[in-house]
C-alpha cells in the first residue's frame, strides 16, 4: 500500500496553455458545472474531469474520463467513458507529468526500506549482527 502511495506521488499536474494531443493524461477544471452521463448513472454538477484527451474540437473537448469531481467535492469514478466538455465550460487544463524530484525521493525511500528489511532478515536468520564469531567455549 505504501508503494502505491509513493508511486502515485511521482506524478503531478502542470498548467498548459494549449490542449495537449490525443492520449495525453490531463485534468480539466470547468468554469461552470455540467452533467455527465456515465455507464449506469448521470453525474451532476461536475467541475473537474481527469482522464485522457480524445479530441479537441472548436466547440468542445472530448475526454476519456477516469474520475469526475462535483461541486460538493464528491468523486465519481469512471471507466474511460467519453465526456464532452463544451468549450464555454472549459477552464484551466493541466497535463499530468512525472516529477523527477518525487520519483528520486520514492526511489531512495524504497532502497532504504529494502536495505533495512534485508538487514533485519540477515540478523534474524543469521542470529547475529554479522560481526566476529563468539570465542570457543572451554
Amino acid at each position: 500500500m505504501a508503494l502505491v502511495a509513493l508511486l502515485t506521488g511521482c506524478f503531478h499536474y502542470v498548467p498548459v496553455a494549449e490542449i495537449p494531443p490525443q492520449g495525453t493524461p490531463v485534468r480539466a477544471y470547468l468554469t461552470r458545472p455540467i452533467s455527465v452521463d456515465l455507464t449506469e448513472v448521470t453525474a451532476n454538477n461536475i467541475v473537474q474531469v481527469r482522464g485522457e484527451v480524445v479530441a479537441n474540437r472548436p466547440d468542445r473537448l472530448l475526454m476519456s474520463a477516469f474520475a469526475l469531481e462535483s461541486v460538493s467535492q464528491y468523486e465519481h469514478l469512471a471507466a474511460g467513458e467519453t465526456v464532452l466538455i463544451p468549450r464555454d465550460a472549459l477552464g484551466q487544463i493541466e497535463e499530468k507529468r512525472i516529477s523527477a524530484t518525487r520519483t528520486a525521493l520514492a526511489g531512495a525511500v524504497l532502497a532504504g526500506a529494502g536495505y533495512l528489511i534485508q538487514l533485519g532478515l540477515r540478523t534474524a536468520i543469521g542470529g547475529g549482527d554479522g560481526g566476529e564469531p563468539p570465542p570457543p567455549s572451554k
